[in-house]
């Protein structure tokens, strides 16, 4: 590494916090790499994780996106073609959005940061299976990362150990057993022009396809689920403690309502759980944007 081995990572979502925020802290720890580290418009720099990794000399936090709490004209409108097209029984308009969005949203090196100043971009593979970070992977000065995203591959478990099929009269499900990169998340081939692809284990790692380089994949393990991690928040994040009584308790982790799910159908299904008295449910709203209101459960007892 020429430039004393800088680094810029950038987080774009509470997700991307999540996973990797415990990088940057033990880069920081270690104190040997310089890392400059730009937050999206989705991330806050008073965010427990961010003040965290904050506090090392060697890590400098550039809030590049500000508050999203005020929406242009433009973004107010494309709210409202999103919401009409969720309602249509098709993925057509959640297709093309994506593919718009692609397309037009582009990451860039903030201004206060020379362009020559890093030897090693690293990034979420949310960035990295878009047209976002081409411009770096075809810079033979850099060297491109692609960092863990989660641990997900239950999916291929589903569709291969096929657990599910008892509770389906005719086996019309998953009948073909399938190879792992063969299982969504096709935008896993756009992530080969980068250097190095991190993976938080060997399922979610053989997606890559087979033709990819050994020497390219890193099973990295999971950064957020390390117990040296887990002890740090334990310490700088206040723990809610629900109690219940009830002999089936269960938690709802929803999705964004722009990820085109069904607002209605989901507080139908709240609707329903609430009517069994001995089932108590707690929703946990995803961290980027609420789907339902919080006045949603004001008339279930049973919902929190």
């Amino acid at each position: 590494m020429e430039n004393n081995g800088r680094t810029l990572i950038y987080l774009g979502s509470h997700n991307e916090v999540d996973q990797i925020s415990p990088i940057i802290f033990k880069i920081g720890e270690r104190g040997n790499i310089a890392v400059d580290v730009v937050l999206e418009s989705g991330v806050s720099p008073d965010d427990y994780r961010i003040q965290t990794i904050n506090r090392y000399d060697s890590v400098t936090i550039c809030n590049k996106g500000g508050s999203n709490s005020q929406l242009s004209a433009a973004d107010r409108a494309f709210e409202i073609v999103k919401d009409i097209g969720r309602r249509m029984p098709t993925n057509i308009p959640e297709k093309v959005y994506n593919r718009f969005v692609q397309s037009t949203d582009q990451l860039s090196i903030p201004s206060q940061f020379s362009d020559n100043l890093y030897d090693v971009i690293a990034f979420d593979w949310s960035h990295a299976k878009s047209e976002r970070t081409v411009q770096f992977a075809n810079d033979d000065n850099l060297t491109t990362i692609v960092l863990p995203h989660g641990d997900s591959p239950f999916v291929n478990n589903i569709a291969n150990q096929k657990p599910f099929n008892r509770f389906i009269e005719k086996d019309l499900y998953f009948t073909r057993h399938v190879a792992q990169n063969e299982i969504g998340y096709q935008g896993y081939k756009k992530m080969l022009i980068h250097d190095y692809l991190m993976f938080p284990n060997d399922l979610t790692a053989d997606r890559v396809p087979q033709d990819a380089p050994e020497s390219q994949i890193k099973v990295f393990g999971s950064p957020r689920y390390n117990s040296e991690w887990l002890d740090i928040l334990s310490e700088i994040q206040t723990q809610e403690v629900i109690y219940t009584d009830a002999e089936i308790n269960a938690v709802f982790f929803l999705r964004r309502g722009d990820y085109f799910i069904s607002e209605n159908e989901v507080r139908n299904t709240l609707k329903l759980l609430n009517q069994f008295d001995n089932v108590s449910t707690i929703v946990k709203e995803h961290p980027r944007a609420r789907l339902l209101s919080p006045s949603v459960s004001d008339e279930m007892e049973n919902i929190t």
